[in-house]
């Protein structure tokens, strides 16, 4: 049972590590990366279905995602979308080998900058050697890439494939309410796994849902809703920012993500059982005295 001075001690160490941690700092590092991997992988997806089935499905239900993303930044997605369904199917074909590649390299930066953030954030020194550490970075921009595909087959290519089959149809509205909560769960397992073989710990111990995967989920969400009401019906970067505030808003909105995403992990790290923390703060000494002799 948790006392007052337990919590408020549990959220003084979280405030401390905020500050200290400069989680400003290591999102916006992260979300420079991640806006470099966003068109290729935006391509790659639209080349895959262009593949295997009729591309222009993407943009029949795209607009799905409105209710969490800012206008300007549904706008790039469904500019970019349009030019590249406007491709030949050879094109495609060879557009999604090339825009994967490069979605894969762009991704991998990004999680790279992420591992690190989380390292500093759990107070982990990095222990792995460079094949473990690379390899760990290729397996969750994997995983990543294929939580992309998989959310965009949800909410794109479902509603198609329910009308399609006649056996379904009866179902439809079950199936397509049953995509957010499918979508919601599948994130907080993504943060989960982040968390655990992210960072480099010494022991790491798998929870299915923590207090930080399961408020970072929440605040994301509650997150852009209300960043696209705030841009929508407040912000003026047209005025400021000209041709290129559509960038500058998905930019934005990248840094409050991974600004979510290592605040989820700061309050991991702050509400750790307390001896949890000693056996960490022992390794950390442990460490010290080792590079002192």
């Amino acid at each position: 049972m948790e006392t007052p001075q337990s919590l408020m001690d549990k959220f003084a160490r979280l405030w401390n590590g905020i500050s200290q941690d400069d989680l400003n700092l290591m999102a916006a590092g992260i979300a420079f990366y991640f806006l470099m991997a966003v068109f290729p992988a935006l391509a790659a997806a639209i080349s895959l279905f262009g593949i295997f089935s009729d591309p222009a499905i993407i943009s029949d239900h795209i607009a799905l995602l409105e209710e969490f993303l800012p206008h300007d930044v549904m706008s790039i997605f469904s500019n970019q979308a349009h030019d590249l369904m406007a491709a030949s199917g050879g094109s495609l074909g060879i557009g999604f080998a090339i825009s994967l590649l490069l979605a894969i390299f762009s991704s991998t930066k990004g999680v790279s900058a992420l591992i690190q953030g989380l390292n500093i954030v759990y107070k982990e020194k990095e222990k792995r050697n460079f094949l473990t550490r690379t390899l760990t970075g290729y397996t969750l921009t994997f995983i990543l890439l294929i939580y992309m595909l998989t959310a965009l087959g949800l909410i794109a290519v479902l509603p198609a494939v329910v009308t399609l089959v006649p056996i379904l149809e009866e179902y439809a509205e079950v199936l397509l309410a049953l995509r957010w909560p499918i979508l919601a769960f599948t994130a907080l397992v993504g943060l989960e796994t982040m968390y655990l073989f992210g960072p480099s710990h010494s022991k790491p111990r798998w929870h299915w849902i923590s207090w930080g995967s399961l408020l970072a989920t929440t605040l994301w969400l509650v997150m852009s809703s209300l960043f696209s009401t705030f841009i929508t019906h407040f912000g003026k970067y047209n005025e400021t920012y000209g041709s290129i505030s559509a960038i500058i808003i998905l930019l934005l909105w990248f840094w409050l993500s991974a600004l979510t995403i290592l605040l989820g992990a700061e309050i991991n790290e702050s509400f750790q059982e307390p001896k949890e923390r000693k056996k960490k703060r022992g390794r950390k000494n442990l460490d010290t005295q080792g590079q002192v002799s």
